[in-house]
């Protein structure tokens, strides 16, 4: 009866014994929901990228790291290669307790490409996560694609989108609410303190997609704001357009320019048919 006692205590020592190999947990399927990349400086180096990424949970995750990948070699490039990189081409990025929002404002001078190669002006780059869990690691979708290039900080293509509130000749009144993000764009080039720029955009008013800007900025404010057509812009509400087929539509205010890649204004905004007022916001893209 001793033996088999001593036995009994060697083998529950071993079932629960701290040394044995950690269990393979699981990580939420498609944990990370959204990956950004931007160039956002003029080193010529990993030191001009910033990377936002948004999970959905850090459930089982031990860290995450952001790589840098050519974009000639991304369609090769899996779980089981990015499980094999070397630390000096991935930056590690621990989880932070009910934070599911993260942002890399620039990644440190000298990281390297996935290839072990510096990151330079001119080659065209993805941007990836390795989930890295207890036994279990995941890869994400991966960002745009992405040029370091000699270009001001706020050149780049933004999402327009607005919340106005219109007054009728009838003076009725309604709310104008922004598209879904995919639908209205700008594409701006800032020359020193100005920025400007055409409206790119599906199913726009005939005359709205072409639209010109104009953004003077003072440090992160805008101090000046136009959006206008020509005499091109479809009269769009049939019931006050009696005798208007064409009118000009403009846009104009002031504003704050938020965390580098987004833009908030107040503004006013006049066509034929309609006065309004409210908030327009860009939303860099790329």
């Amino acid at each position: 009866m001793k033996n088999l006692f001593t036995i009994l205590i060697l083998v529950a020592t071993g079932l629960f014994s701290c040394d044995g190999p950690k269990p393979s947990l699981p990580l939420t399927p498609d944990l990370v929901s959204k990956i950004k990349a931007y160039d956002l400086d003029n080193n010529g180096n990993s030191l001009d990228i910033r990377v936002d990424f948004v999970v959905q949970d850090n459930r089982n995750v031990e860290e995450y790291r952001i790589m840098i990948v050519p974009t000639s070699v991304s369609f090769g490039f899996n779980k089981d290669i990015a499980a094999s990189i070397p630390p000096e081409s991935y930056l590690e990025v621990l989880p932070r307790s009910f934070e599911v929002n993260y942002s890399l404002k620039r990644l440190p001078v000298g990281l390297l490409d996935v290839n072990g190669n510096p990151i330079t002006n001119g080659n065209d780059y993805v941007a990836v996560l390795l989930v890295d869990g207890t036994d279990n690691q995941q890869i994400s979708a991966f960002s745009g694609s992405f040029t370091l290039r000699d270009t001001n900080i706020y050149s780049g293509r933004y999402f327009y989108g607005y919340d106005k509130s219109c007054i009728l000749p009838d003076s009725a009144s309604f709310i104008l609410k922004g598209s879904a993000e995919g639908s209205f764009f700008i594409d701006l080039i800032q020359s020193g303190a100005q920025l400007n720029g055409t409206m790119d955009c599906n199913n726009c008013g005939d005359g709205f997609g072409g639209a010109s800007m104009r953004i003077d900025i003072d440090g992160t404010t805008i101090t000046y704001y136009e959006l206008g057509t020509g005499g091109d812009f479809h009269c769009e509400l049939s019931q006050y357009c009696a005798g208007v087929d064409k009118c000009v539509f403009q846009e104009g205010g002031s504003g704050t320019i938020m965390d580098e890649l987004v833009f908030e204004m107040v503004i006013t905004s006049v066509d034929c048919i309609r006065d309004c007022e409210g908030t327009v916001v860009f939303v860099r893209q790329g």
